[in-house]
């Protein structure tokens, strides 16, 4: 199961990022970037990360307001002691 939980657009650029929870309750929580431009897309995925619900949300909302790319968000998982 995939939400969006943000999206970032730059239209100048044809840029856009896009912030995903990835799993469920019983199989863990992951987020997935998605970065669009130009028509081809880069995507990172961290898979269950969590149990929470919450926890991933928060997460993935740091995310987004740090503009993380496809690339950075094994990293950031790391700091984030998952």
């Amino acid at each position: 199961m995939k939400r969006t939980l943000g999206e970032i657009l730059l239209p100048k650029e044809d840029l856009r990022l896009r912030y995903r929870i990835l799993g469920d309750g019983k199989q863990g929580y992951g987020l997935e970037v998605t970065l669009t431009q130009n028509g081809k897309k880069i995507v990172e995925r961290c898979g269950r990360l969590t149990g929470s619900l919450t926890e991933i949300r928060r997460f993935g909302r740091a995310a987004a307001a740090g503009t993380v790319l496809p690339g950075f968000l094994k990293e950031l998982a790391e700091e984030w002691e998952f």
